[in-house]
């Protein structure tokens, strides 16, 4: 899935948002690894979009905490790849933790959408995890379908 979108272009008032604007991928604002990230969607048609530059291939962990009391679908996010590749989607309205394989060094992007917006400041953090090597190329953390290690079959 490539994404391509203007989507959040014309938005409410971000006033206060140190990110804004940061609705397109051109105007993603850079984060640095452990880096408590403190943002806000202005209205239901408010996108943050941040980018992060990875050095090497690893495991990704992006958490997530969104203003309390939000609903279950408060927020869409997406991990997408300097092509613009979808690397993973979630939807949630509470503290979350998600683990993206990264395969190659580069820039990578964090797309925060309003589901059924609710206001208020959420909180984001992307982390590098290490990754160990089990047996042969097994990797950890490999035990969720998002995790999973890849291979390709050889003839």
């Amino acid at each position: 899935l490539k994404v391509t979108s203007t989507v959040g272009a014309l938005t409410g008032s971000t006033n206060g948002d140190v990110w804004e604007p940061n609705d397109l991928f051109s105007q993603a604002s850079s984060i640095s690894l452990d880096a408590d990230i403190n943002g806000a969607l202005s209205s239901k048609n408010d996108v943050d979009i941040f980018s992060i530059i990875l050095t090497q291939s690893g495991l990704l962990d992006i958490e997530f905490t969104p203003p309390s009391g939000s609903l279950s679908d408060a927020f869409f996010i997406e991990i997408l790849n300097k092509d613009l590749y979808t690397l993973d989607t979630f939807e949630t309205g509470s503290l979350v933790n998600r683990v993206v394989n990264i395969e190659e060094s580069g820039e990578y992007y964090i797309r925060i959408n309003a589901g059924s917006y609710s206001g208020g400041n959420y909180v984001l953090k992307a982390s590098k995890k290490l990754s160990e090597t089990i047996v042969g190329n097994e990797k950890e953390d490999n035990d969720q379908f998002f995790s999973a290690n890849k291979f390709c079959k050889t003839v």
